[in-house]
């Protein structure tokens, strides 16, 4: 989000000064006209936020801004809106929603929250869902309006890639997480390949606490050997591992402390060509639109599941009408 929000105004004639981090949160500089992606702060202890609220002090006097835009509330969004407020800048900040339930079940850090909120010139969420949770838990604050602005992805590096030949491949990529749902893929998989696709291959990328588990699992369910663990992948690679797949899914599940806020690895799917499939949890269904773009199962079901991956298998024919499609249903 932040790298492309500030290119594209960039390249659009505005005058843009990026403050970011080292990945390692260490070397704070401004950066005239283009962004790094490296802000990983999100979870950052409040007294840690210290050397970021003076360097964005430090950037508003040397840079003055006409409007301040954080990428997200913690660890930029708060410090930010109070130098604004102080400078009298009107500020923005972009909700991812996780952050926002992090803030909630804590009294103190939910009024901070709700302070800085209604401090601030705008909101952008990233999904219509994130700006319904951001309402819910901000009520009965009075907050400004709220923008919804989907994460879009850089076309020119998804090239529309033909299926690969051979027996069907199917790719889940995230973090390997409780919430991203690994298990109910592996589990798909496994029924799969007993009634009806003896030779489906997964390819498994991401890391995470949960890998372990995962490949118990797949060992368990007898289909180790039919599945390919790529560990972390790097983003300049997601185009390719796409086009190895002949089917993305990602089966994420509601978890109370986390949230899936909208799913832009599924538009990433489909800008190489593949149909997707996903649950009906958080902003997905923005992701995707239901039999125009994939299909959406419940969340926790892996036989509905399988029986999603085995409607697109045997169907190349809506595997080719829905990929390549952004998630209005328009070809890109």
């Amino acid at each position: 989000m932040g790298y492309g929000f500030a290119s594209g105004l960039a390249q659009r004639g505005h005058d843009v000064s990026v403050l970011r981090t080292s990945r390692a949160h260490s070397e704070w500089r401004i950066e005239s006209g283009y962004m790094v992606r490296g802000m990983l702060g999100a979870q950052q202890r409040w007294i840690k936020m210290a050397p970021i609220a003076l360097a964005i002090r430090s950037a508003i006097k040397s840079e003055q801004p006409d409007i301040i835009f954080s990428s997200a509330y913690r660890p930029t969004g708060f410090p930010a809106t109070y130098w604004a407020k102080r400078l009298r800048i009107p500020v923005v900040f972009y909700a991812h929603g996780s952050e926002f339930l992090t803030e909630k079940d804590n009294a103190l850090r939910l009024r901070l929250l709700r302070w800085a909120c209604s401090n601030t010139a705008a909101l952008v969420a990233n999904s219509q869902n994130t700006a319904n949770l951001v309402q819910e838990i901000l009520s009965p604050t009075p907050i400004p309006p709220i923008s919804v602005i989907h994460p879009g992805i850089d076309i020119s590096r998804f090239p529309v890639l033909p299926e690969p030949e051979g027996p069907p491949v199917i790719l889940t990529l995230s973090n390997a997480t409780h919430r991203k749902g690994g298990d109910l893929v592996i589990q798909a998989v496994a029924q799969l390949r007993k009634s009806g696709f003896p030779n489906l291959k997964l390819i498994v990328g991401g890391d995470g606490p949960y890998l372990k588990d995962l490949k118990s699992l797949a060992i368990n369910l007898g289909i180790s050997d039919s599945v390919e663990w790529l560990g972390s992948v790097p983003q300049e690679k997601v185009p390719e591992l796409m086009s190895r797949c002949t089917l993305f899914v990602l089966a994420s599940r509601p978890v109370p402390t986390d949230l899936e806020s909208f799913g832009i690895v599924y538009i990433e799917a489909g800008a190489v060509g593949r149909a997707v499939i996903g649950t009906r949890v958080g902003g997905i269904p923005e992701a995707i639109l239901d039999n125009q773009t994939g299909l959406i199962v419940q969340p926790e079901d892996p036989v509905a599941l399988a029986d999603a991956i085995a409607e697109l298998l045997r169907n190349p024919e809506h595997r080719k009408a829905w990929s390549n499609q952004d998630a209005t249903g328009r070809r890109n």
